[in-house]
């Protein structure tokens, strides 16, 4: 019988950002999949995430353990600019996993996805078989990529105008090129096998806001009556919110 596990530190430390190499580890071995680097995260553990994927019902053997991937994505104070709904496309879901600290080895496992995941609220993406091992480090990635015209990452909302008083103007960003969630946790970390463990994010979609002064959306160039918040449409707004996303997210491993 599969037994779930939770297992909880202040320690991890995540980012969305595009795909770039992380110089702190120096893995000796490599995964398939296009993965990114972090900065510090100071805020507590939160992860999780739903699809269509079912969970594994238990770890393929004995010497495996299953990390199961959740995602909630949330907007915890107001903004002038409220999400109401978005969707990402995963691309793939990989643990890599770093053992020895002055001469770290990456072993990564990595699932397939290409399926679409919807935002707002609480989804599980099912899990990933993870050698049993103790590690020293560990990157939890989320891949996401443009697929079938839809972007890596949309979110769909409304700006209120005046408290409201003067109604709302529909505001759409789109994230058109590969990017990657990455949970980054610098904790050691041991896996029994034959038992299943949670990696909960969550994603406060209320900071992507952060910093953005309000004159930036009332003078925001619109499209029928949109403001588009793409990498060529109202570009300033779009590289503040690309930046704001490694604010918005915090892990819980256990």
């Amino acid at each position: 019988m599969k037994q779930r596990v939770i297992i909880s530190t202040l320690a991890g430390m995540m980012m969305f950002a595009a795909c770039t190499k992380d110089s702190s580890l120096s893995p000796i071995a490599s995964s398939s999949a296009s993965t990114t680097v972090l900065a510090n995260d100071t805020k507590a553990p939160v992860l999780a995430a739903q699809s269509s994927q079912p969970l594994p019902s238990a770890p393929s053997s004995p010497t495996f353990a299953v990390v199961d991937y959740q995602l909630t994505t949330t907007m915890s104070t107001p903004q002038p600019v409220q999400w109401n709904s978005g969707v990402v496309s995963l691309a793939t879901m990989s643990f890599d996993g770093y053992q020895n600290a002055n001469d770290i080895m990456r072993i990564p496992f990595e699932r397939l996805m290409n399926i679409p995941v919807k935002l707002m609220g609480q989804a599980d993406l099912g899990g990933i078989d993870v050698k049993a091992l103790h590690y020293d480090a560990a990157d939890l990635i989320l891949a996401m990529a443009p697929a079938n015209q839809r972007p890596a990452l949309s979110l769909a909302g409304n700006m209120t105008i005046d408290n409201g008083a003067n109604g709302n103007v529909p505001v759409q960003l789109n994230i058109n090129k590969p990017v990657s969630l990455v949970a980054k946790w610098r904790s050691q970390l041991s896996l029994t096998g034959g038992q299943v463990y949670t990696a909960r994010i969550t994603v406060d979609l209320s900071q992507l806001m952060q910093g953005v002064p309000l004159s930036w959306l009332q003078n925001a160039q619109k499209s029928n009556g949109t403001i588009v918040i793409s990498d060529n449409s109202n570009v300033d707004l779009y590289n503040r919110i690309v930046a704001n996303l490694q604010n918005a997210i915090a892990l819980q491993l256990g």
